[in-house]
């Protein structure tokens, strides 16, 4: 048949009314001639077999079969010739790149207008997604039979009265049970005569129940063919009503090594649990998952826990954290911390935690671990409530000796200090006193009336120096020993400013020093009117004495700010300051500054001492800012005195103090 007249022949095929519906109704199609060679394909052709028209046109359909296919191919296809009727197969088709495809081909006969077959329609369907598919569901159902067959567990379908109908491959290895073991008599047969009712109780419970669902989990023992006995753990699920099951199904497992490890650790704990509570000390032990396995009556009586060491075990991690909130001082603190401890695995010795009672536990952890697992951990408590009572009053005790023996070393040290500063400080005026008496006994200025009282001058105006300096020394040591009194009343503190500023404004038109005071009207203050007259007159005066003429010098009074009570003083000038290096020693008795004794400015520096007390007594203190060669800043704040009156000393509580009127202020330094 040549290419032109096969085209001719397959028109006059594809005009048949027939033929095309038929086959543009379906996947793919060839027309072959009687000898099976293929003369015209369908569009659709080439997406199933993978075969252009162009490439499939003159060849054999037989070509086209897979030779392990061919065979059966071949069959089918001499069928169809010998009896002229359509013919169907399956099989693989070779594509032209090397792979095949699964098609469900079917071969009808076309006659010609005397009835007899001159030429065939191959029809072809697609099979591959439907041959995969099979596939997958019979690698899925070997592998699953695998699964059955090696599992741990074994399946049983029983009748609802409790015969055998079958189980899985495993049960005889599992075992040692013949198939005929296991056919002869019903299920309950196996089990261990003292277990026989607990069995026949589940299997009563799973025929009473339609829903499908598996039952409860129960164990039995089962004899075997030699007479040993195995522990099996079963649950099983009424499928009666299932077509496909039809049956009782147990699924069990063979739990026999559990349950010796069970009956081996339950040993082992027995042990454990005598040696526990042998110790004076809390114990507590705990599985991996913070379950409660062992705990002695020392952990419950220190730990305050209510009920019995019994009632502890079992216990879960969340419940023994709820009693630890009901016991402890700081709750949400204590248990968090506890989870720290545990979370990290790590060791932990003697922890403290407060309990609610007042008392002080030690806690140690200690990680349990087995084979480079973590098994668990062990809680170690003891009360260390007496134990720190006692430490705590051995250090303080060891405390107030080391404050005392500094105190001691403190008051030899000023001891010594004292005596060099007074007897430095009472030398000068002595000599002085000393001095100009000698000269009147000798007769020296007897002829001259001015001689003679200059001389009693210098005496008196020494005599007076001595006194103040004693009365300054006699009222620092009295209010460090509590042995002074305060007279307590309302004072205007604006207007005693107002009066110290007066009285000190000859010496400073004197000294040629600008003064000005600065107040402002506020609240009366309870407080000693003498004393802190004093303490102003001493900031003032050192204020005007280190000024030099030209230089200025303020003090300001206000109240203290919105919401605060008591008074603030400011007094400032623009004098020769403070060495920086010295300043940390200014409030000192006796101290005063390298500047001030070059300039033989006259002096005891007790004057800023006094300050300092007196500002204590009012609840207050004092700060300053300095400046060498340009000035210095003093900021006293008051509250106010309260009666009694408040400790003014840190190392002694002296509740009032006095000092003679008329002392001379002074500035240390």
């Amino acid at each position: 048949m040549t290419q032109a007249g096969g085209r001719a022949g397959e028109q006059s095929v594809w005009a048949d009314p027939s033929v095309a519906v038929t086959l543009g109704d379906l996947a793919a199609a060839a027309i072959l001639d009687a000898d099976g060679r293929i003369v015209h394909v369908s569009p659709r052709w080439f997406a199933v077999t993978g075969w252009p028209e162009a490439r499939a046109i003159g060849v054999h359909w037989i070509d086209l079969v897979l030779d392990d296919d061919k065979p059966a191919a071949v069959a089918a296809g001499r069928q169809a010739v010998r009896d002229g009727r359509s013919a169907v197969y399956e099989g693989r088709v070779v594509n032209p790149d090397g792979g095949f495809t699964w098609v469900s081909a079917r071969a009808a006969p076309l006659r010609d207008a005397e009835g007899n077959v001159d030429r065939w329609v191959l029809v072809a369907d697609d099979l591959s997604e439907h041959k995969e598919a099979e596939e997958a569901l019979r690698r899925s159902e070997r592998r699953l039979q695998m699964i059955f067959d090696n599992s741990a567990d074994i399946v049983t379908i029983l009748e609802p009265d409790g015969s055998w109908r079958s189980t899985s491959p495993n049960a005889g290895r599992l075992l040692g049970l013949s198939d005929e073991d296991l056919a002869d008599g019903s299920f309950v047969s196996l089990v261990h005569p003292d277990d026989r009712q607990v069995a026949k109780d589940a299997f009563s419970d799973l025929v009473s129940r339609k829903d499908g669902t598996f039952g409860r989990l129960y164990e039995v023992r089962i004899v075997l063919a030699d007479g040993s006995t195995r522990w099996v753990e079963t649950a099983g699920a009424n499928l009666v009503d299932e077509p496909y099951v039809g049956g009782i199904v147990l699924h069990s497992r063979d739990v026999t090594a559990r349950h010796r490890t069970e009956e081996e650790l339950l040993s082992v704990s027995s042990r454990l649990a005598a040696l526990i509570g042998s110790v004076n000390i809390g114990v507590r032990i705990s599985d991996q998952s913070g379950t409660t396995i062992a705990v002695n009556r020392a952990f419950v009586d220190i730990m305050a826990f209510d009920g019995t060491p019994e009632d502890l075990l079992g216990e879960v991690a969340p419940e023994t954290l709820a009693r630890l909130l009901q016991v402890m001082s700081d709750p949400e603190a204590s248990t968090t911390r506890v989870i720290e401890i545990v979370a990290a695995q790590a060791p932990m010795a003697e922890e403290h935690f407060g309990l609610a009672d007042g008392r002080t536990i030690a806690a140690t952890f200690i990680p349990i671990e087995a084979d480079g697992e973590y098994r668990g951990n062990m809680w170690l408590v003891r009360d260390r409530t007496d134990e720190l009572a006692v430490a705590a009053e051995r250090e303080y005790l060891l405390e107030i000796e080391q404050q005392q023996n500094a105190r001691l070393i403190e008051l030899d040290e000023l001891k010594s200090g004292l005596v060099a500063s007074v007897s430095h400080e009472l030398r000068t005026p002595l000599t002085s006193i000393v001095s100009f008496t000698q000269l009147l006994r000798e007769g020296l200025g007897v002829d001259s009336v001015e001689d003679q009282a200059e001389f009693l001058d210098i005496i008196g105006r020494n005599t007076q120096r001595l006194l103040r300096l004693v009365d300054d020394l006699l009222l620092l040591d009295r209010m460090e020993s509590n042995a002074v009194r305060t007279t307590l009343e309302p004072v205007d503190l604006a207007a005693l400013v107002q009066q110290a500023g007066s009285s000190i404004h000859p010496v400073a038109v004197e000294n040629g020093v600008d003064l000005q005071v600065d107040t402002e009207p506020g609240p009366v203050m309870l407080g000693d009117v003498g004393r802190l007259g004093q303490m102003v007159d001493n900031l003032l005066s050192n204020a005007v004495k280190f000024t030099p003429p030209g230089g200025k010098a303020s003090i300001a009074a206000r109240p203290a700010t919105e919401g605060a009570e008591g008074w603030v003083l400011e007094v400032s000038d623009t004098g020769i300051g403070i060495p920086v290096e010295e300043q940390q020693n200014l409030f000192q008795r006796f101290f005063r500054a390298s500047n001030a004794r070059q300039r033989s400015t006259a002096g005891s520096g007790l004057g800023l001492a006094i300050v300092r007390r007196v500002a204590e007594l009012h609840r207050g203190d004092v700060s300053f800012e300095s400046t060498e060669g340009v000035g210095t800043i003093f900021t006293v704040t008051l509250r106010g005195a309260v009666e009694p009156a408040m400790p003014v000393s840190p190392l002694t509580q002296a509740t009032s103090w006095q000092v003679q009127p008329g002392a001379e202020p002074d500035r240390g330094g």
